[in-house]
């Protein structure tokens, strides 16, 4: 996990070219896929809550944990998509979007526990994952097409 600024100290967002110069970094410190703790949060929330715990009573592990909770969002930049057991592409996409493959592939880049993940594929599939409670849907839905709208 990195985390990308996107305002400077004038709480001004950031223009394109500083916000790919930190994406490049990323994709430059992340030649392949590694299994990370995202993909504790696609436990049981039981379980993950225990692991959580376990986590938290570092406090390098809690200062890291903060900054991912209070983030905006994640987004995760998959690799190639696994084979899914799935032909067509749309399906595969729509597997890649949800789980990132699992732990086979990209699924330790989530973090189940954010609201809204942007998924950006490597074979150019762009989607998202989000929170599935009652209250998100509506929300994410205008995001979405305000964002379509947009481009």
């Amino acid at each position: 996990f990195f985390n990308v600024t996107i305002l400077d100290e004038n709480m001004r967002a950031l223009d394109e070219n500083q916000l790919l110069s930190q994406l490049r970094f990323v994709v430059e410190e992340s030649p392949r896929p590694t299994k990370t703790v995202g993909i504790l949060t696609s436990e049981n929330r039981d379980t993950w809550a225990k692991y959580h715990r376990l986590l938290s009573q570092d406090p390098y592990n809690r200062k890291l944990l903060d900054i991912i909770e209070k983030s905006l969002f994640v987004l995760c930049l998959d690799g190639p998509a696994p084979d899914l057991g799935v032909a067509d592409k749309q399906s595969i996409s729509g597997l890649q979007m949800v789980h990132g493959g699992g732990s086979r592939a990209s699924g330790g880049n989530r973090w189940f526990d954010k609201a809204l993940q942007l998924v950006v594929g490597s074979g150019g599939d762009v989607g998202c994952c989000y929170e599935h409670c009652s209250a998100e849907g509506g929300p994410v839905a205008y995001l979405l097409d305000y964002i379509y709208e947009y481009m």
